[in-house]
């Protein structure tokens, strides 16, 4: 269902940006907002394949730091960059540390095998 929804609002926006350029509609759209789309999608990833997982954060930083930058506010990025690095080293040692979770085999059966 993410996958759809994320689909559709791709879909929506750019065909409201599309309207906009051929003057159909008129936006007066602020580009230096497009890395929160990279944050959103960081999220969306993050819930559907799970939150341990390393692309989604490196994502979210890079939207961050990209939206950081479009703002204006470097010196965020000149000061917290190495928290980027801290959590990264968090959160692999977190994949390290915790049991895997092992597939079920009956989880992929259809109803009423035995």
């Amino acid at each position: 269902m993410g996958r759809v929804l994320f689909g559709l609002i791709l879909v929506a926006l750019g065909a409201a940006l599309l309207l906009d350029n051929l003057g159909y509609l008129h936006l007066q759209v602020s580009y230096r907002w497009w890395p929160l789309a990279l944050v959103l999608l960081a999220v969306v990833r993050m819930v559907e394949r799970g939150f341990l997982r390393v692309g989604p954060h490196f994502l979210l930083f890079l939207g961050l730091f990209l939206l950081a930058g479009f703002l204006e506010r470097e010196d965020l990025i000149e000061r917290w960059w190495p928290m980027a690095i801290v959590w990264l080293g968090v959160l692999v040692t977190l994949r390290a540390l915790l049991p895997k979770r092992k597939p079920d085999p009956c989880e992929n059966l259809p109803e009423g095998t035995p």
